[in-house]
């Protein structure tokens, strides 16, 4: 059995604006699944941003790219799959990512579990049983050069966004603190100043000793840089679920020619 997991919004994006497939290209792949797999698609909920925002209000704050056109085909999507053995969720408060994130954990002893997205933040989540289906997160050290990118590995992927920041969450991260910064320390001391950070230890010496300049480890630890660091620790770290979030799943009625009316009517 596979669990197909899909990043709503940035798988059909992917499929609209890049790939060039339309609505029927989403139907054709659902009906085709094999009856012993599960296909589960996340999508944000109501006021997803509002609990991040109180951590940090700079969080994700830029222009939506969304137009009408697009938002069109994914309303007539998520219509359509109502009409296939496809799930989907959307929890209000939560971003599709903390959705993703208690999926693969609650399945990851299942045989195989397949995120499909766009966004390189979710491969933290890749382990023995779950793949995720984007490229990894990579630094490159030498510009022009990709023989030259170093992959950040699942497990270091919040530590290494949360000091060097996300610019498309518009997470600055720490300033001064850059990609070579970050591969010039000892990740697992890093990790082990970070937690103790989070904890409430501002003490220099951890940072020092997992490679970070002192003057840079001084400037961490000030009262105000730190609330931002354990700020942007919590924001790029995955949400909890309330435990009533089950009662957002909606579960598609396999019903092909209702999803081909559906589709027939949004051409029209």
């Amino acid at each position: 059995m596979t669990i197909h997991i899909m990043d709503g919004m940035a798988v059909l994006r992917r499929r609209f604006e890049n790939e060039m497939q339309g609505p029927r290209g989403v139907m054709i792949d659902e009906f085709a699944r094999l009856p012993r797999d599960i296909s589960v698609w996340c999508f944000e909920g109501q006021n997803h941003l509002a609990a991040r925002r109180k951590l940090f209000p700079g969080y994700k704050d830029r222009p939506s790219t969304m137009t009408d056109g697009l938002f069109a085909l994914v309303d007539v999507t998520r219509r359509m799959l109502q009409h296939t053995r496809a799930l989907q969720v959307a929890v209000p408060g939560m971003e599709a990512d903390d959705v993703i994130a208690h999926l693969a954990a609650e399945h990851s002893n299942a045989d195989n579990v397949v995120i499909y997205t766009v966004d390189r933040d979710l491969k933290a989540l890749e382990g023995p049983n779950v793949r995720v289906d984007c490229g990894p997160v990579k630094v490159r050290l030498t510009a022009g050069d990709p023989t030259s990118d170093v992959t950040i590995p699942p497990e270091q992927i919040r530590l290494y966004k949360t000091l060097v920041g996300d610019t498309s969450d518009r997470i600055p991260g720490l300033p001064g603190f850059g990609p070579k910064a970050y591969l010039a320390c000892r990740p697992a001391l890093l990790q082990v100043a970070m937690l103790a950070l989070v904890a409430g230890n501002r003490e220099v010496e951890p940072w020092v000793r997992a490679g970070m300049k002192e003057a840079t480890a001084t400037r961490l630890v000030t009262a105000d840089q730190s609330a931002l660091i354990r700020a942007y620790w919590n924001i790029i770290g995955f949400q909890t679920l309330p435990s009533t979030w089950q009662e957002h799943i909606t579960v598609g009625k396999l019903d092909r020619a209702a999803a081909d009316a559906c589709l027939r009517e949004h051409m029209q």
